[in-house]
């Protein structure tokens, strides 16, 4: 039995990001030309899970627009 469910822990504000410039929650920091949680939720996705939790607190209005971009169930 493979599993279906994951969550992603992504509630802190990035402070030790600061010092390379980023303002935003640390999900949000950019790399590869895609943002690190959303580079996680293509992964996710790409290997079968279909409900995705993210744990957010800071700016979690990034979250939830991301969210309703992708084609799964993320809460």
């Amino acid at each position: 039995m493979r599993p279906v469910q994951a969550v992603i822990l992504s509630a802190g504000m990035g402070t030790r990001l600061r010092p390379i410039g980023h303002r935003g929650p640390k999900g949000a920091l950019v790399l590869h030309e895609r943002a690190i949680v959303e580079d996680s939720l293509h992964r996710l996705l790409k290997a079968g899970i279909e409900q995705i939790t993210i744990v957010t607190g800071y700016q979690s209005e990034f979250y939830d627009s991301l969210a309703e971009s992708m084609p799964a169930e993320i809460n």
